[in-house]
């Protein structure tokens, strides 16, 4: 039985591209992409800076996460994109449930990442 991912795209239409590139590449290494978020072993969120705000709707969602990563103690929380790599620190420090940041240019890395 194949892994269940779930990907969340904050942004820009470069961002919907990465998440099509993102689900392409962990379904080449058997995950199955899910639409219901409680179902997923890894949940993505790719960001996009360049919106307004991008950074305070993203918090909102990973502070929802806190309760479900306790509850599923083996579920991956990543933060992908541009504010992934703008504010990796600060991300990770303000939400320590963050399993993985990964910026733009080393999605590749992902599957194994996970």
């Amino acid at each position: 039985m194949s892994k269940k991912f779930y990907i969340r795209t904050f942004g820009c239409q470069m961002n919907k591209h990465d998440s099509e590139r993102i689900a392409g590449l962990l379904s080449e290494c058997h995950f199955q992409e899910t639409l219901e978020i409680g179902q997923a072993e890894v949940i993505i969120y790719n960001t996009c800076s360049v919106r307004e705000n991008a950074d305070n709707r993203l918090f909102g969602h990973l502070s929802q996460l806190a309760s479900l990563k306790e509850r599923k103690r083996n579920l991956k929380v990543v933060v992908a994109g541009c504010i992934a790599q703008k504010m990796k620190e600060d991300l990770l420090e303000r939400s320590p449930h963050v399993d993985i940041v990964v910026g733009p240019n080393d999605l590749g890395a992902l599957p194994r990442l996970i």
